[in-house]
């Protein structure tokens, strides 16, 4: 199972001094998750652990939507701030790569 819906675009990333990243899709990530809560967490936490895990200057992230901030996707989470990494939700492996063990 995809964490972001498969008709979702990548616009932009833009990166600020601060090492927030701020990630802007296509209007099809909120419409494409479903309504759970769940879902949400896991499209939202897709993209904020693989961003920040991934690299260094970076420490957390902010998710826009056709270029428009937004207060949630579908009701469940706050995303009216940047959010920092969610490393519960990855398994051994996943962390153990982003580390470079």
């Amino acid at each position: 199972m995809a964490a972001l819906p498969p008709d979702t675009t990548l616009r932009q990333v833009y990166v600020l001094d601060d090492g927030t990243a701020w990630v802007d899709f296509s209007a099809e990530l909120r419409t494409g998750i479903g309504g759970g809560s769940t879902a949400e967490r896991l499209a939202v936490y897709a993209v904020v652990d693989s961003v920040v895990l991934n690299v260094p200057e970076i420490g957390r992230v902010g998710i826009l939507i056709d270029g428009n901030p937004v207060t949630t996707l579908n009701g469940h989470l706050d995303l009216r701030r940047p959010l920092v990494p969610d490393r519960t939700l990855l398994t051994g492996a996943e962390v153990a790569g982003a580390q470079g063990e």
